[in-house]
């Protein structure tokens, strides 16, 4: 591992493109990832904390953030503080001897396929549903009694083997009269093959074991993990990624949130990040809008998710360290 710096934090946000208020944030209408919200009168400025105090300054800071240019570093910003508590947080969780942290898979697996044109379209709602039994006569390939995972953060689980029909079941329970009824059909499973894919959990990248499923009444195919996965907290979204440049200093996070434009319906973003001994911690905070644009009050906005990034330069490489977000999420890397 590098020689890192075990506890520094990096806020970098955009200069001015159009006027701003460089007192405390205003309150800014944000996007969620998946929701599309109409919200009228966002935006609204608080006076009592509007004003032009100026900004102490950071000098690891460097280089451009966010959508517009390159700007000034607040040490006591809200996206600071959230990543260097997520920072914080994260090391105590791994320090020598501490629990395990939980098995947590947050991506898709790949290789399922959907219910041909022509099929019954209820078989969806079977395989969704669990509703799927282990033919008589399926083999089911050989494998050890559990498996040995290892994540590229280096957290190592040991998890036993689910068998096809157990690994099928959804993690919600269904209804007892939902399968085999008209609407869900219960299906056999007449394949089983044994592979491995590479997933994000909430200990960073590990290659799991996951079962591929044929069935009888239809051409569709399912994958499912082949071994239990722990029900973790919320981390939040999961579909923020950051691009890491080849010398390993600039972070470009990508995320979903309101659109660049003027107005109370838009918003501006700068990164901050935190850095510790095995992990950096990145968030993503609001600036404020102009006064002007705050007190629209009349606007509708409909804030449909719209793609932005934010850049953020680190002191030293990013290295191997774990790279998280601030819920403490592992994050996807490209």
């Amino acid at each position: 591992m590098d020689d890192h710096s075990p506890s520094r934090s990096t806020v970098q946000f955009p200069a001015p493109a159009r006027s701003r208020s460089h007192g405390r944030p205003a309150l800014v209408c944000a996007a969620a990832a998946a929701l599309i919200l109409g919200l009228s009168g966002c935006g609204e400025n608080d006076p009592a904390t509007a004003g032009n105090a100026a900004a102490p300054e950071v000098p690891a800071a460097t280089g451009a953030a966010g959508d517009a240019g390159t700007g000034t570093a607040l040490a006591d910003s809200d996206a600071a503080k959230e990543a260097a508590t997520a920072a914080d947080r994260w090391e105590a969780a791994h320090r020598p001897g501490a629990p395990t942290p939980p098995f947590v898979v947050r991506s898709s697996l790949a290789g399922s396929t959907g219910i041909p044109e022509g099929e019954n379209p209820k078989f969806k709602v079977s395989i969704l549903s669990g509703c799927v039994t282990l033919g008589p006569q399926t083999v089911v390939p050989e494998h050890p009694d559990k498996a040995e995972i290892t994540s590229d953060y280096g957290t190592r689980w040991s998890r036993p083997y689910l068998d096809p029909k157990t690994a099928a079941k959804p993690p919600a329970p269904v209804s007892k009269d939902v399968c085999g009824s008209a609407g869900a059909p219960n299906l056999t499973i007449s394949r089983v093959a044994l592979n491995h894919q590479q997933v994000l959990t909430s200990e960073g990248y590990a290659k799991v074991p996951v079962w591929e499923l044929g069935f009888a009444e239809t051409t569709a195919r399912e994958t499912v993990l082949a071994v239990p996965s722990d029900r973790g907290p919320d981390q939040g979204p999961q579909d923020t990624s950051v691009q890491v440049s080849a010398d390993g200093r600039t972070l470009t996070v990508k995320f979903f949130g309101s659109e660049d434009v003027p107005g109370p319906c838009g918003a501006d973003y700068y990164g901050a990040a935190a850095e510790r001994t095995g992990v950096v911690a990145v968030a993503v905070g609001t600036l404020p809008r102009p006064t002007a644009d705050a007190k629209s009050t009349d606007s509708f906005c409909t804030l449909v998710a719209h793609t932005r990034t934010v850049t953020i330069t680190l002191p030293a490489p990013l290295g191997d360290r774990a790279l998280i977000g601030s819920a403490g999420e592992a994050l996807k890397r490209g």
